[in-house]
């Protein structure tokens, strides 16, 4: 870990942490009102990160947050994706959005050079 990535990792916990209260809150808002629920989707997430840790670091920050859950890793055409379990987004577009910033910060705050698949 380079002291670059070291300094971004308190930004990265800030906004983690931020994003979880967030999902709770979320959650707890669709659960309260059942009726105006976004419908259940899995999307299939395109990873940018190579290694085995981070494709497993960044499924575990997706499972731990609210309202989303990690299904699976699909290998397909030499690339991997993540398949997602969303309760939460409003479509899929959205989806892959906030999944790809949240990949995007991880990536930033814990670079690696892991073997690739």
């Amino acid at each position: 870990m380079t002291f670059a990535s070291l300094a971004r990792l308190p930004g990265f916990v800030g906004w983690y942490l931020y994003a979880l209260l967030s999902s709770a809150g979320s959650v707890l808002v669709t659960i309260l009102t059942p009726r105006m629920r976004p419908p259940l989707r899995v999307v299939q997430v395109p990873l940018a990160g190579r290694s085995d840790w981070q494709v497993a670091f960044f499924g575990g920050l997706i499972t731990l947050t609210p309202g989303t859950l990690t299904v699976g890793v699909v290998h397909e055409d030499g690339e991997r994706y993540l398949l997602v379990h969303s309760m939460q987004h409003e479509s899929n577009e959205e989806a892959l959005e906030s999944l790809h910033e949240m990949e995007a910060r991880m990536l930033s705050a814990f670079p690696g050079r892991g073997r690739k698949p």
